[in-house]
């Protein structure tokens, strides 16, 4: 049998220069991909989820990366981790569970932001109003005292300047 070309896979921005990978390379790399997308679909729970359901943010990192793939069970998976998702979303627009007394545990930013880039992802326009609902959310949360961490997002809305960092900023905008 011949073997298929591998398909072209590119490292970059599509305005930066862009490095090809060797199709040696880029067939091991496909490979390794699929392993681990079969993995997350064998450990996809019944109701979308995966791991702690407590914190939305880790259905929603799985979400993404099949998002953004062509697995040929793409579609089950992403609708199984939609539902999911969707049923985390509160009534002030956020993306999270209500546990311990506090939204999301305390990371009911990090939770949104997380499940709203990942329902982003997905391409699907029903999902328009979630994501601008949890975008709100989001603003809302943003510290904007008068110091070097203001702009900044932390893990919640009632996040000090000490707790805002880069990860909950990158997700957030």
């Amino acid at each position: 049998k011949a073997a298929k070309p591998a398909p072209k896979i590119t490292i970059g921005a599509p305005v930066a220069k862009v490095a090809v990978l060797d199709p040696s390379l880029a067939r091991e790399t496909e490979a390794a991909i699929y392993k681990a997308l079969d993995w997350l679909v064998a450990n996809q729970h019944e109701d979308g989820s995966w791991s702690d359901t407590n914190y939305p943010a880790l259905t929603a990192l799985p979400l993404w990366a099949f998002a953004r793939s062509n697995h040929p069970r793409k579609k089950e998976v992403c609708d199984k981790a939609v539902k999911f998702i969707l049923s985390c979303v509160q009534s002030d627009g956020g993306i999270y569970r209500k546990i311990q007394g506090r939204p999301g545990g305390g990371l009911s930013n990090y939770n949104t932001a997380t499940c709203m880039t990942a329902l982003h992802s997905t391409g699907r326009e029903d999902l328009a109003p979630v994501v601008q609902r949890a975008r709100k959310f989001i603003v809302a949360s943003q510290y904007m005292g008068d110091d070097a961490y203001r702009g900044g997002l932390g893990y919640d809305a009632s996040t000090q300047r000490n707790y805002t960092d880069l990860m909950n900023s990158l997700f957030g905008f």
